[in-house]
């Protein structure tokens, strides 16, 4: 049963009023929608028709981003393949004109905050990104019709998509802007976007698509069920997946009872006013945790990171109007739709076990009742978090509350110290957040399970298409449990010489001025010594994180238990 606090009182609002937001709900993206509905009604394709054909193209579209001369070559595979497809669909891939507002400079400043503080951002996707999306009430049926989300067995694999939508957009060149010839002197030529990024994000919205027609329309699969071939299979599996038994076990008049979306109640599934309200929840989120935690970045740090998430957003389909201006705009709306939205439910509470069951699995056995819960805690006010705490949740030991405490005292004295050094220092930088940009990719690697389910692409019914990959038995999700715990240990080693390494550092140079300032006769002469100190303990710890974040993280990489990762030439089912 929902519950609604006090807060879902309207905010007043020039801009973000009732009107506009409620007409929102009522929107989903008309021009993907109906490429969907094209896909499941069997549209053909190349050597394949509807959903795997649209897959095939998928596939190929990954391809020409690793080697884009391949259309340069009228008789490559790929060339070939693109001109049977139908031009609506490829034309949706292509590079779009970048909107006048896009800042390049503010896109790779984005990219260097990615790279910078990538374990960090991974924590906060956690501790505040994910538990936000699953306060709004109305918004969070869509997602757990379609995917699953409150079985913890399937968690892995959705936070991994997240993960690489994340590190698609976030990674430098993710989003790229590149600039035509002008067509006639004097000008300039018209800017577009492109880039690992883009993609992500464009198939992240024709899924978005394919749920809403799956949800919305089972009409359009019951046609389907009337063709011959991969149609009528597909559409017999979907509404299998959507249809609900009467009391007897028995259809109704010999036919399959459908599962009814309640678009009055609850609003088109993936509407637009739930997408920006996701769309921030990574576009201002993220920036806003980490500075909660300590991180130093400044308010241009911010609008440029949220400036890249307003890019994902029109790349996406999100109304103009619904994308704020920038950092003050965004956080308005922000508390707007939360205000509207938030509210208490068991799907919440469901997904937040789920969720702390994921965090749980890397952390050792002591921390893992309560710390994955106190994560959360250090970031959502204490009235989301209420809503949305599971009811069986364990009290925090003081054992653990004491480390949690004690933990982020030293990351915002690390936080502090860093930004010293990196301004002094900026080839120092540079190398850390290659590190972490390595350790951050084995991690949300690490979140791949073992399912027969690519990222993005459609799958064969509404609720997710999971199917266990070959060889994926009891044993071998048992030795990859342990191995994510190796991993995160190996990753926690890297960071505690980081930390201990920074905060020695600055420990020694201060009581080394502080002596100094005793002993006035050899001031300098002990501030040289504690500043060399410092720097030769600091320098070691920088250097043995960087070497463990790398080195020794892909070596536990390497011994991944189970099925590897499908290659883009392998086969789609």
């Amino acid at each position: 049963m929902a519950t609604s606090p006090d807060s879902l009182t309207t905010i007043p609002s020039a801009r973000w009023n009732n009107a506009l937001l409620d007409q929102a709900r009522t929107e989903g993206d008309p021009t993907a929608d109906a490429l969907a509905e094209g896909i499941i009604n069997d549209v053909p394709f190349d050597q394949a028709t509807g959903r795997l054909g649209y897959q095939q193209l998928l596939g190929v579209a990954d391809l020409l981003l690793l080697a884009p001369e391949l259309t340069l070559l009228k008789d490559s595979s790929a060339t070939i393949a693109l001109e049977r497809m139908p031009a609506k669909y490829v034309d949706y891939f292509d590079p779009v004109p970048a909107p006048v507002w896009v800042d390049e400079k503010k896109l790779a400043r984005a990219g260097q905050i990615w790279n910078d503080n990538m374990l960090a951002i991974i924590g906060v996707l956690y501790a505040s990104s994910l538990p936000q999306c699953y306060l709004i009430g109305k918004g969070i049926p869509a997602l757990y019709q379609s995917g699953k989300l409150g079985q913890h067995r399937f968690i892995y694999q959705r936070i991994y998509e997240t993960g690489i939508m994340l590190d698609a957009v976030m990674e430098p060149g993710g989003l790229s802007v590149f600039r035509d010839l002008p067509k006639t002197a004097g000008q300039t030529g018209t800017r577009y976007v492109w880039g690992r990024g883009y993609v992500a994000a464009k198939k992240v919205r024709m899924l978005h698509a394919s749920m809403r027609v799956l949800l919305t329309k089972p009409h359009v699969l019951q046609s389907a069920m009337s063709a011959n071939g991969a149609a009528a299979k597909f559409a017999a599996t979907s509404i299998g997946a959507m249809t609900v038994a009467n009391p007897t076990g028995q259809t109704l008049a010999g036919k399959p009872q459908l599962v009814t979306y309640d678009v009055n109640t609850l609003g088109q599934p993936i509407n637009q006013e739930d997408l920006v309200y996701t769309l921030l929840t990574f576009g201002l989120a993220i920036p806003e945790g980490l500075r909660s935690w300590g991180c130093h970045l400044s308010d241009d740090d911010c609008e440029a990171f949220l400036h890249t998430w307003l890019l994902v957003g029109h790349i996406m389909g999100i109304r103009d109007d619904l994308l704020p201006d920038d950092y003050t705009s965004a956080k308005e709306l922000f508390k707007v739709i939360k205000a509207r939205q938030a509210m208490g439910t068991e799907m919440a509470k469901k997904l937040t076990k789920s969720l702390e069951f994921f965090l749980a699995e890397y952390l050792p056995k002591r921390m893992r009742p309560d710390v994955p819960m106190m994560l959360i805690e250090t970031l959502l006010p204490p009235e989301n978090v209420a809503m949305i705490k599971p009811r069986d949740s364990a009290e925090p030991t003081t054992a653990n509350r004491l480390l949690l405490k004690i933990s982020f005292f030293f990351v915002r004295w690390y936080y502090t110290f860093k930004a010293i050094i990196v301004r002094r220092v900026p080839i120092a930088g540079n190398v850390l957040g290659s590190s972490f940009a390595i350790a951050g990719d084995a991690l949300i690697d690490s979140w791949r399970d073992g399912y027969d389910r690519r990222p993005f692409y459609i799958p064969d019914n509404a609720t997710g298409g999971w199917r266990r990959e070959p060889g994926m038995n009891q044993d071998v999700r048992r030795a990859l449990r342990d191995w994510r715990v190796e991993l995160f240990g190996t990753v926690f080693k890297g960071l505690a010489f980081l930390i201990g390494g920074t905060l020695l550092a600055a420990f020694i140079v201060i009581a080394a001025m502080v002596w100094g300032f005793w002993d006035a006769d050899h001031l300098i002469t002990v501030a040289l010594n504690g500043l060399g100190a410092g720097a030769l303990v600091c320098g070691g710890g920088w250097i043995m994180s960087s070497y463990i974040l790398t080195a020794r993280v892909q070596a536990v990489v390497d011994r991944r238990p189970g099925p590897k990762e499908p290659g883009i030439d392998e086969p789609i089912t």
